[in-house]
Order: structure tokens, then C-alpha cells, then sequence
């Protein structure tokens, strides 16, 4: 199951009566085939990696059933200004504002996985000018470039997050706080959760560089927030063995810095190898700041 291993026979069986056989992709990081996995498919991946000789080495398999799609609502939300999320838990935001949102969660009942991913996002444009001067002249010489920049962490007082494990934050996540949960607090019902996300920090700057020999700015460098801020609300539904290993994963990277912390084995599901081969399903609301 490794991206590594380049000379492998791949297979995905779907639903016990469907057999697709993977290729290596164009980019040579993993297989692909053009099968696009539905709702409660059963899927059972197979993979045999060709050892010396061209004979065929142990075959290492996994598998999924992905899940049904989750339900969220948003209800509420507002733009809050001057907050205390310029600094915390070592996260610098570069800026005060967040947007605080009401979401209703309606849980199917059974055994139920999920992971919220709330995000701000903002779109940044990059003007790289040869030479300053020209843009003086009206002479239109530059190269553009746009990308977005996303602030991937939220914060939320309500049980649903606690993880009494994760004793110390990581990466700006506070500590006990986990976005990976199961449903044994929902229990097959509707549930209103709270959430403050804090938008991605203000650019506007400009980098200059300078020829030595005539101290002539050479080419200039701007950045400016272009587009409007919004923030994407996302629950995934996942399957079991996805839900164990980002718990473990979660957990790890909190331990592995701490000698004194018992050493995590993150999770695999796959026989005769190492890896996760996991499901999900997902919807997912885009919310303006404007």
C-alpha cells in the first residue's frame, strides 16, 4: 500500500462482484483507477508488490465500507471583532477577528464517526513587478499569481471535542481538544455545537530587491488580500478504521516530544503491509464573512 513501491499489482474488489485494477498514476505517488466509490460500497483493496526474479511477493490487503453522508446545519453565525485569538496556544493568526458559528449536527443513530473541519480561508494575490519603473511608465510588466491562504483551526468549549488523552496542545489546537469524535454523546439526535473560527491574518506588503552597483530597485514584490475572507464548514462522516487511526495520530504527535510518555503505535488495518486504507463521506457549507 506504499507510494513507494512502483512495480505492484493493485486491485479493488467493490461489493464482492466489481474487480478494477489500478494503475500507477502519472506522478508516480500512488494508484489510481476511474471507479468513484458510493455510499455504503464495500471495498476490498489488494496489493502484491513483485519481488527478485518477477515472482510475486505477499499480498497485502484492507478494506472499507464508506459511510452514509452526514448532516450538518449552520443556524447562526456573526463576525466578531477584537477578540483574544491574535495569540493562542502558541497561534499566531495576525489578526483579531473571528466568525463565531451555530451548527446543528443530526446523527443517524448506530455506531456513527466523524471529523468537523472548520476553516477560514482567503485568497492572496501576488504581483511580481521586473522592474518597478515600468509600472511608472504605464507599462504593464508583471507576473500574477493568486493562491489561497487558510487558517485550519477552530476552537469550541462543548464536550463533543474533549479527548481527555490529549493532555498538551499541537499546532495551535489547545489541549483535550480533538475534532475527530464518535457519536456516543449525540446518540441519534440533533445536536447544537457552537465554534469560533478566527480569520486568516491581513497581508499587504511589498519586497523590494536592489541592483548594489546603481542601488535601482530591480524587481518588487507585492502582496495583497484580494478576495473576501470566507469560512468552509465541513463534516465528515468516517469509516471505523479511519476514525482509529487519526485518533492515534492525534495522540502520537503530542507524546513523541515527551520522554516520559508511553510510546504510541499509530494504527494500521492493513495485512502483510502497514498503511490505512479508510472512508468518508462529507457535506460541506462555504460562509462569506461579508
Amino acid at each position: 500500500m506504499s507510494s513507494r513501491i512502483l512495480d505492484a499489482e493493485v486491485t479493488a474488489i467493490v461489493n464482492d462482484n466489481q474487480t478494477y485494477h489500478l494503475r500507477l498514476a502519472p506522478d508516480s505517488i500512488g494508484y489510481v483507477c476511474n471507479y468513484r466509490p458510493q455510499v455504503n460500497d464495500h471495498i476490498v483493496l489488494k496489493a502484491m508488490k513483485r519481488s527478485q526474479g518477477d515472482s510475486l511477493g505477499k499480498e497485502a490487503t484492507a478494506e472499507t465500507t464508506v459511510p452514509a453522508k452526514p448532516s450538518i446545519e449552520v443556524l447562526s453565525h456573526e463576525v466578531l471583532r477584537d477578540n483574544s485569538y491574535r495569540e493562542v496556544n502558541q497561534l499566531y493568526s495576525g489578526a483579531d477577528t473571528i466568525m463565531r458559528i451555530t451548527c446543528r449536527i443530526n446523527d443517524a443513530g448506530g455506531e456513527q464517526y466523524y471529523r468537523l473541519r472548520i476553516r477560514g480561508e482567503k485568497g492572496i494575490v501576488t504581483e511580481t513587478w521586473n522592474n518597478p519603473e515600468f509600472e511608472r511608465e504605464g507599462v504593464q510588466e508583471y507576473e500574477y499569481d493568486y493562491y489561497l491562504t487558510m487558517q485550519d483551526i477552530f476552537f469550541s468549549d462543548d464536550p463533543l471535542f474533549v479527548d481527555s488523552r490529549l493532555n498538551s496542545n499541537f499546532g495551535g489546537w489547545p489541549a483535550y481538544f480533538s475534532n475527530v469524535f464518535d457519536n456516543s454523546i449525540i446518540k441519534g439526535a440533533s445536536y447544537t455545537i457552537t465554534l469560533d473560527s478566527p480569520i486568516p491574518g491581513n497581508n499587504f506588503y511589498t519586497i523590494s530587491g536592489y541592483d548594489s552597483g546603481t542601488g535601482k530597485t530591480v524587481w518588487e514584490q507585492i502582496i495583497v488580500d484580494k478576495y473576501s475572507p470566507r469560512v468552509m464548514v465541513e463534516l465528515q462522516a468516517i469509516s471505523h478504521d479511519f476514525y482509529r487511526y487519526l485518533k492515534s495520530l492525534q495522540l502520537y504527535r503530542i507524546v513523541q516530544s515527551d520522554a516520559f510518555s508511553e510510546p504510541v503505535q499509530i494504527y494500521s488495518n492493513v495485512q502483510n503491509g502497514w498503511g490505512i486504507f479508510g472512508s468518508l463521506s462529507s457535506q460541506r457549507i462555504l460562509i462569506p464573512y461579508d
